[in-house]
């Protein structure tokens, strides 16, 4: 007849002495060491994902509300601010953009007339061209200069 073994509270066998190589505990392994090397992984990767996202949100929430208004016009004129550029490019960039537009066109009714009738009224098509742009009249400008000035000078 084979042995039977019961398990009793205490660990030991019933009737009998107590073993100490019967005394074994269940040790719970912990929760890492149970998961398999990919499920380590995705979980790595969808903690990195959660900080990453977090830290994006947190990002945008302090670009949204430290948002500042922009100094007015008057103030820039008036040499109360200098976050404009007033440089001599900047001023004379801003005087063509000033020329190209239309003042007696209303906006609101015709904006691209508003914004290039001034270099539609000033600018003709060559009869060697079928269009022109402010690019065109910028690349005239330049083949003009470097054709005027001397490479030997």
């Amino acid at each position: 007849m084979p042995k039977t073994y019961s398990l009793e509270a205490g660990g030991g066998h019933s009737g009998h002495n107590k073993d100490p190589a019967m005394d074994l505990e269940i040790q719970q392994v912990p929760w890492w060491n149970r998961r398999s090397q990919m499920e380590r992984r995705f979980f790595v990767a969808g903690v990195l994902l959660l900080c990453a996202t977090v830290g994006l949100g947190v990002a945008l929430c302090a670009a949204l509300f430290s948002h500042q208004e922009p100094p007015s016009v008057t103030s820039a004129l008036n040499g109360d601010n200098t976050d404009y550029c007033m440089s001599r490019g900047c001023v004379k960039t801003a005087a063509d953009i000033l020329a190209n537009m239309d003042e007696a066109a209303d906006p609101c009714v015709d904006f691209y007339q508003f914004a290039c009738g001034g270099f539609i009224d000033k600018t003709s098509i060559p009869d060697d061209r079928t269009r022109m742009s402010s690019f065109s009249v910028l690349g005239d400008q330049l083949l003009t200069q470097v054709t005027s000035t001397s490479l030997w000078a």
